[in-house]
């Protein structure tokens, strides 16, 4: 298909960001260095490849005692237990727009649970820990809003940006390898394109897909591999940001908007004379397979200003160079010193040296020796009356026993992690003890752990651009307000008449925040987990009474009815006090009484 000069031109373009992006040196180093710390976290290159050979040689396997792994995992279940939603607050305390925030926050709720942010959320936080960046999506397809996550290894980042959260990006590229068919059904207008590229030959069944190769390989494959592999077609889909003017003011309603279409800014401000021009950036798409352009314009919802799609998540930079390194990387060497030394331990167990005489053997050489000592049923014959010594290594095996608890101890030092929040047995012996050592395990993550917020405060605002600027219409939402009744609520409802708006999310001004809440399997243990930290207070009698203070620390949406019933309990408590003491039933007993109906009371 013959393209017109301005789709030509989009689709060079796309094609030299790619190639600029994958030849910066600093991502060539980076994408090298994480590879080899995701084989790292699965168990290979433990070893210097001195040791291999040696081992190969003597035909011996090596052994991976894998804590890395461990280490990991238990950090990210550190991550899990700490996981926060995204949530609205409103500017102002108007009752209107705080029920409108309340209804977007719900709609929030929603979307987060539907899609799996919490999984998704965790899986590309444990790719930060291993090689120091991780990568979700949010995006708006078919009026629904999805999110997913991304594989470090199939994304082109600005490695230009030293921002320490990659903040000031200008290019991004991500790559997709899709079947065929699933490409012409996104793209059907391309059909017969992809089809000439794409080849379904038997030949090509057994062929690995390039993204295997993209896992594994420093360099990167810049073209679709259709041509040569029937099962999968690489796609590059393309960000880059461009200069570009936007109109901005206040709306009808006193609320503030950017916009790139002039005429929209017109019909919605409230005097078209307080309209401003500036200069700021808009994000444009490219999609292309080998050399056929599939999309090419903004970003959808066309927003002045706003990020990439694609949001990172960075744990540490270098100093020296800005490479991002992940927190495996302050602990390789202390793993392949601790395999050398399991390595050591087991095979002095399994192993003798002798003391021999030269006249004790005659005709063997000390190869021979050492050949003949190394079998399980060795025998060997003395021929002159030198003597021979044969010592197990016992001494040896203890020294690398000693040696792999020390390192051990150094792991626990280096990477903040120590024995109590793995949950093995240790020399603390108080409780006061051993929650230090916990508390301190969590804060010598906690600059890591930080960065994981701050991804999290950038996906809310993404999600707050995509619930406000993709013009969903008629959201309909159940509102559970503060007297734990639910009211059914319509954002953006549309008259069909001439088009009114009402409950218009669009140009509210909220704030973002991460509410950090755990897990729970159900309401019913939210619930349970709730009250028995509520119990622990010692305060709890005081804030139990009081409706206000349920609110505001515990976030309880039946604190009336739990401060009633605490009232309620305490006069009972003060009544069975006074008549045990003789000082008969109190007045106000005595009023309540008088007060129930006879019928009611059972008498009649």
């Amino acid at each position: 298909m013959v393209m017109s000069e301005s789709r030509q031109k989009a689709l060079n373009v796309a094609k030299d960001d790619f190639s600029y992006l994958s030849g910066n040196l600093l991502f060539q180093k980076w994408r090298t260095e994480a590879i080899r710390s995701f084989a790292f976290y699965d168990g290979h290159g433990q070893y210097d490849p001195n040791i291999l050979e040696i081992l190969h040689q003597r035909g011996q396997a090596p052994i991976v005692v894998n804590k890395v792994r461990s280490m990991v995992n238990q950090a990210s279940g550190m991550e899990i237990n700490t996981r926060g939603k995204i949530a609205f607050r409103p500017h102002s305390f108007n009752e209107n727009r705080a029920l409108l925030t309340k209804a977007m926050t719900h709609f929030g709720f929603a979307v987060q649970e539907n899609q799996q942010y919490s999984y998704k959320g965790s899986l590309r936080c444990r790719d930060a820990l291993i090689c120091g960046l991780g990568w979700s999506r949010t995006d708006i397809l078919d009026n629904q809003i999805e999110y997913s996550y991304i594989h470090p290894l199939n994304v082109l980042f600005d490695a230009d940006d030293f921002t320490p959260q990659l903040t000031n990006q200008q290019k991004l590229i991500v790559m997709h390898w899709y079947p065929p068919e699933q490409l012409k059904a996104e793209y059907p207008k391309h059909a017969k394109e992809i089809d000439s590229i794409s080849s379904n030959s038997p030949s090509n069944s057994g062929n690995f897909t390039s993204e295997f190769f993209n896992r594994n390989s420093s360099f990167l494959p810049s073209s679709g591999s259709g041509t040569y592999n029937g099962s999968r077609l690489q796609v590059n889909e393309c960000f880059r940001k461009i200069k570009k003017k936007y109109y901005c003011g206040f709306d009808q309603s006193g609320y503030y908007f950017e916009t790139f279409d002039e005429d929209h800014a017109e019909k919605i401000a409230d005097k078209k004379s307080d309209i401003q021009e500036k200069w700021g950036t808009q994000v444009i798409r490219t999609v292309y397979c080998e050399d056929i352009l599939l999309y090419y314009g903004p970003l959808f919802p066309n927003l002045p200003n706003k990020d990439f799609p694609i949001i990172p998540c960075v744990w540490l930079r270098r100093t020296s160079d800005a490479v991002m390194v992940g927190w495996i990387e302050d602990f390789e060497d202390l793993q392949r010193e601790a395999n050398y030394r399991k390595l050591k331990e087991i095979m002095s167990l399994n192993s003798v040296r002798a003391i021999v005489d030269s006249s004790a053997l005659d005709g063997m050489t000390a190869d021979e020796i050492r050949e003949e000592l190394s079998r399980q049923d060795s025998v060997l014959f003395t021929t002159g009356d030198g003597s021979v010594e044969i010592i197990q290594n016992h001494d040896i095996t203890n020294a690398m026993l000693k040696a792999s608890e020390r390192i051990d101890y150094e792991l626990q030092q280096v990477s903040g992690m120590y024995s109590d929040a793995l949950g093995d047995a240790t020399n603390a012996q108080s409780g006061i003890a051993i929650k230090r050592r916990q508390v301190a395990s969590s804060r010598n993550l906690a600059f890591g752990f930080d960065s994981f917020i701050h991804a999290k405060e950038r996906e809310g605002r993404l999600l707050l651009d995509l619930i406000q600027g993709s013009a969903l219409e008629n959201i309909r939402i159940d509102v559970v307000l503060d007297d734990d009744e639910k009211q059914s609520f319509i954002m953006n409802l549309v008259r069909e008449e001439d088009g009114h708006v009402f409950n218009d999310i669009s140009t509210i001004p909220v704030d973002v925040y991460v509410e950090i809440v755990p897990d729970y399997d159900s309401s019913l243990d939210e619930q349970k987990a709730t009250l028995e930290a509520l119990l622990a207070n010692p305060q709890a009698p005081l804030i139990l009474q009081n409706p206000f203070l349920l609110k505001i620390l515990m976030g309880e949406r039946h604190a009336d009815k739990i401060a009633s019933a605490m009232q309620q309990l305490n006069e009972q408590q003060m009544q069975q006090q006074a008549i045990a003491r003789g000082d008969g039933m109190p007045p106000q007993m005595i009023q309540q009484e008088q007060d129930v109906n006879p019928i009611q009371a059972g008498s009649i």
